[in-house]
């Protein structure tokens, strides 16, 4: 049996559902732009709200020709659809073949079951009556009693079908060709963690490979229909401290996205469940919040050219030593990284990391030293 195909739950049709397992079995083994992001979704055939859909089933929908309204996909559809979305899509090199009609005369396609299953490689299953799609999968797995184990698109349960049934039987086949190693996998937040606004998360990844030079990351508040930049480009360290934006929001998505030095795209990931952002009392209004260790000034504010910003602690065995500061937006995404030397003070000229010049408005200022840190709201005009 194959190991770890994941299951997702029926949306836009029972095609593209069962073909999204087969691009999240393969999009964690060396193909992993094949999914970006997980979502929720109304679904009009089932009447209800579908959690957690990955975005390649949609793609898949599009490309097989699927009638959302009533989950009807034509068969000579299938495979055609799988080879857009993996290759034109998605940039990759795979092949699909939708089998002949399986019946007593060939055992209802056993080999070819077999065949797939024995090389690793998961695939489609449809058994189909009069009526349409019946008891249609994906295949995982066998016994050498003629038991096929699948997940149907209705139950994350391992489902045992039985292969020759009445009906008329077909196989489609996924089949990757190529490899890239690289591949990156968000470890937090991933979903059900509760975020503090105006609190730094630290967000973190795996990754595999070594072509992966830079990330960029992103995040929605609106179910994935919009996205806002965290950062376009942040070293490959896994892990990144973000300043979560004072909002309530019960459906948090964080995306990562890898690329090499040259900015192509090399894989991608997305929160797999929501995320939830609690909304703290601090507000725009403050000014200087100072702790143990750490005192910080930033004058003038508002100013329209350059800030001064001075840096001091209460231990003089510090003195002189650098310390990293953050600049970020309103929105919580970092636009500058500084370094301080504490007892000193540094000049800043409202440009980003790039160097382009940001637009008018409030920025924050963080400034972290071991166990203390301190935060101080300045404005921008032009």
């Amino acid at each position: 049996m194959i190991d770890s195909v994941p299951f997702y739950y029926y949306s836009y049709g029972s095609m593209p559902t069962i073909s999204a397992m087969l691009f999240g079995y393969w999009d964690s083994r060396g193909y992993g732009r094949l999914i970006d992001y997980y979502y929720d979704r109304y679904d009009i055939m089932l009447d209800s709200i579908i959690e957690d859909v990955p975005n390649v089933q949609q793609e898949l929908a599009i490309a097989m020709g699927t009638d959302t309204m009533t989950g009807g996909t034509y068969i000579s559809n299938i495979a055609p659809g799988q080879v857009t979305v993996a290759n034109t899509i998605n940039g990759y090199n795979f092949s699909s073949e939708c089998s002949p009609q399986g019946g007593p005369g060939n055992n209802y396609l056993w080999p070819w079951i077999t065949n797939e299953i024995d090389a690793g490689r998961p695939c489609l299953w449809l058994n189909i009556n009069g009526s349409g799609p019946c008891l249609s999968g994906t295949a995982f797995g066998y016994t050498q009693d003629s038991l096929i184990a699948g997940h149907s698109p209705f139950d994350s349960l391992i489902y045992w079908f039985y292969a020759p049934l009445s009906g008329n039987v077909w196989v489609i086949t996924l089949v990757p060709n190529g490899y890239d190693s690289n591949n990156i996998f968000l470890t937090s937040p991933v979903g059900g963690e509760h975020l503090q606004g105006n609190e730094i998360w630290h967000i973190t990844w795996e990754y595999t490979g070594d072509g992966i030079d830079h990330i960029g990351l992103y995040y929605s508040l609106d179910n994935c229909q919009t996205w806002d930049t965290i950062t376009v480009s942040t070293p490959n360290t896994g892990n990144f401290p973000w300043l979560v934006p004072n909002t309530s929001c019960d459906s948090l998505r964080v995306k990562i996205d890898a690329y090499d030095a040259s900015d192509t795209l090399l894989a991608a990931d997305g929160s797999r469940h929501k995320v939830i952002i609690e909304q703290t009392g601090i507000s725009e209004t403050f000014v200087l919040r100072s702790f143990n260790k750490l005192s910080l000034e930033c004058r003038p504010s508002p100013f329209s050219e350059k800030i001064t910003i001075r840096c001091q602690t209460i231990d003089a065995l510090t003195e002189g030593l650098p310390i990293q500061l953050d600049i970020y937006t309103a929105c919580g995404y970092i636009v500058k990284n500084l370094t301080i030397k504490t007892f000193n003070q540094i000049s800043w000229d409202a440009t980003n990391n790039r160097g382009n010049t940001l637009p008018a408005g409030v920025y924050f200022i963080r400034l972290k030293y071991e166990d203390s840190s301190v935060t101080e709201r300045i404005v921008y005009i032009k």
